[in-house]
């Protein structure tokens, strides 16, 4: 059984001498697959890390409307205006601020925001974050409704729980990208100087393949510890 893949890619880690016995045990298709698993690995910390929190810091992802969120009287008419089971009761709709290609409004409709750079526009039942090309429409949650506490936090956490998921899957394709690049640059580099070793009476490697699957090899206890404790640690 140990013999077989992926058996004998995990039957490697158990000793530094099983990892350097084992650099012949992969063919390329294998390699490949322990490299995305090992990315896969480091990965997995991302998504329990967004889990966890219930706020974001909207500035890195919406800076204007970041600042817009500080209007005082938006603070003011947010915390006024009667709001009961999840909706406001607007007795009209009403322009708190526009200068600058900017608008914050209430009971306005979607395609007005999308008529300036930077808009705010709560609506009864939701509100709309919108700037440049992005357009939210978030309903107001339960659990952070906006008459209570500061505006700008309220908003900001209830479009978080909605694009959780969105910001979560965005910044796993980064790091993946990143991470992907730099695995390679290091396994490919590693095996490139233990293959310079084949002539050495030091070493028995004696193909770039079996260098591969060694810094492959190496690469698993490390992976598998730093899975554990990114998850662990959060």
């Amino acid at each position: 059984m140990r013999e077989l893949f992926p058996f004998n890619y995990f039957y490697a880690q158990l000793s530094p001498k099983k990892m350097f016995a084992g650099r012949h045990m992969l063919n390329w298709a294998q390699m490949l697959l322990v490299l995305l698993f090992l990315l896969a690995l480091n990965l997995l910390a991302i998504p329990f890390y967004f889990q966890k929190q219930t706020t974001v810091e909207l500035k890195n992802y919406l800076p204007q409307v970041t600042e817009l969120l500080q209007d005082k009287k938006l603070q003011q008419v947010a915390h006024q205006t009667p709001f009961k089971n999840g909706s406001y009761s607007f007795s009209q709709k009403e322009i708190i601020f526009e200068k600058q290609n900017k608008l914050i409004a209430l009971d306005e409709t979607t395609a007005k925001a999308k008529k300036y750079a930077v808009a705010i526009v709560l609506q009864p039942q939701s509100f709309i974050l919108h700037e440049g090309s992005q357009t939210y429409r978030v309903f107001y949650p339960r659990h952070f409704p906006p008459n209570e506490g500061n505006i700008a936090t309220q908003l900001t956490k209830s479009w978080y729980q909605q694009n959780k998921a969105a910001l979560t899957f965005a910044m796993m394709s980064l790091v993946l990208t990143i991470m992907l690049v730099t695995d390679l640059i290091f396994i490919l580099g590693g095996a490139f100087f233990l293959w310079l070793t084949r002539n050495s009476p030091l070493t028995d490697i004696t193909t770039f393949k079996e260098a591969t699957n060694l810094i492959l090899n190496i690469l698993g206890p490390a992976s598998l510890l730093s899975a554990f404790f990114g998850v662990y640690l959060i």
